[in-house]
């Protein structure tokens, strides 16, 4: 902040500069303080007029804040004189404080001063930290150029109009930015209350839908068998002295048919209420020959199952009741996609992380349409199945914090992958 201490700056004059540094601390807006300002610093310079003039901050064109001591006449005068013929222009400019008499303008500002009475006219720039806000001026009725001081004493006046004038600005960017920020927090909070809403239509309505899949799974999967053993049951009630074989017959489908809703609900139950995993340090290869001798007992003769260790034998922490569902779903789907035969192989092997395991096949391939949705519960191609055995195989693979891959093409079979961690760190939840 400037200070005027020279002594040709009166006591009277010190006295309005701290008038004008306490109104500009506290008038409520830079109107009142130019009012009130504007008459404590017309008194101490005994000046006829005073103006403000400030650069707009975003197109930085010169704005006429507040002036005195002029008549509308005069207003549109100077306002139709080119910029360049203006003190204020040049002090603005660069920033240097002038005092002119009527001689030192250009001719058609000379014009102007002399028809509005005006002799003389000193101007200061309003400024913080070098950065130019705009300008003070004083204008006089008689021939008058301030001295040193007396332009220094402007200028320390000046400080405080400008120190105002950029309070103001920055309180009302604040304000703006207060408000838009309570904006954007509304929309947020609207967007997010709609989406909350949105959430919960989309979860009941895929509720809904699964509801509906499962129901249609079930009454498909389910009339089947309950035909068969209807047939049965209603064959050996007709005929109570039946010859030998054909009673085993009609027992054996009915054993068959109530394995197979068994099997259905056994998978609704580990869908719909999966368990926490049991991770046990246990010999997977072990467990991949165990899977190859219970499939092989399913399989027609023409689908030839096999196993391949790679390297060294890897020993991971896992759950083998999960494993050996993931991998007995992934053998029997194989083995459906080669009604006509061909090899099904299990393949174990170490890796850094811990282990892989592949189910290969060298069925008809899947195609990428079926891809898209193969692991979503429910889904199948097939004429019966539940199409829940690989939404299954997903939700091991998950629970142990692995990973699954698929590849495969239309005619060239298909390989799934699994790679499982040395030791899980937790038990995934629970879907």
């Amino acid at each position: 902040m400037r200070t005027a201490s020279n002594l040709t700056v009166s006591q009277y004059q010190l006295a309005a500069l701290n008038r004008i540094a306490f109104l500009a601390a506290t008038a409520a807006d830079v109107c009142t303080l130019f009012q009130e300002a504007g008459t404590e610093l017309m008194h101490a310079f005994s000046a006829d007029g005073m103006g403000v003039l400030l650069l707009d901050p975003v197109t930085g064109e010169r704005v006429v804040a507040h002036r005195r001591g002029l008549t509308p006449e005069g207003e549109a005068l100077w306002a139709a004189l080119p910029t360049r013929d203006t003190l204020t222009a040049q002090v603005v400019a660069d920033g240097r404080a002038r005092s002119w008499l009527r001689e030192d303008f250009a001719p058609a500002a000379q014009a102007i001063l002399a028809h509005t009475g005006y002799w003389a006219e000193a101007a200061v720039p309003l400024q913080i930290h070098a950065r130019v806000l705009g300008c003070l001026n004083v204008t006089f009725r008689q021939p008058r150029r301030l001295d040193p001081a007396q332009l220094e004493l402007l200028h320390a006046m000046a400080s405080h109009f400008a120190a105002a004038v950029e309070s103001q600005r920055l309180l009302a960017r604040q304000r703006a930015v207060s408000a838009e920020n309570a904006q954007l927090y509304e929309e947020l909070r609207l967007a997010s209350a709609e989406l909350a809403r949105n959430q919960t239509q989309l979860a009941q309505r895929g509720h809904l839908a699964s509801l509906g899949e499962m129901t249609a799974v079930l009454a498909h999967e389910l009339r089947n068998p309950l035909a068969i053993l209807g047939n049965a049951h209603a064959l050996l009630e007709r005929r109570e002295n039946a010859e030998p074989e054909l009673r085993r017959q009609a027992l054996r489908a009915m054993g068959q048919e109530l394995k197979r809703m068994n099997q259905l609900v056994e998978e609704l139950l580990h869908f719909g209420r999966p368990t926490a995993p049991s991770f046990e340090p246990l010999c997977l290869w072990a467990l991949v020959e165990e899977v190859k001798e219970a499939v092989s007992a399913h399989l027609p003769p023409q689908v030839e199952v096999s196993v391949e260790l790679h390297g060294e034998m890897p020993r991971i922490s896992f759950d083998a009741r999960l494993i050996r569902q993931a991998l007995v779903n992934l053998a029997l789907n194989g083995a459906q996609a080669m009604p006509a035969g061909g090899r099904l192989t299990l393949r174990l092997q170490e890796t850094s992380r811990g282990a892989q395991l592949e189910v290969e096949d060298e069925g008809m391939g899947i195609t990428p349409e079926v891809r898209a949705r193969m692991f979503e519960p429910f889904f199948t191609t097939r004429a019966t199945g539940t199409g829940l055995g690989l939404a299954l195989v997903q939700h091991a693979v998950v629970q142990h914090q692995g990973h699954l891959e698929v590849h495969s093409a239309p005619g060239e079979g298909t390989t799934f992958r699994i790679e499982l961690p040395r030791s899980p760190s937790a038990p995934a939840p629970s879907a």
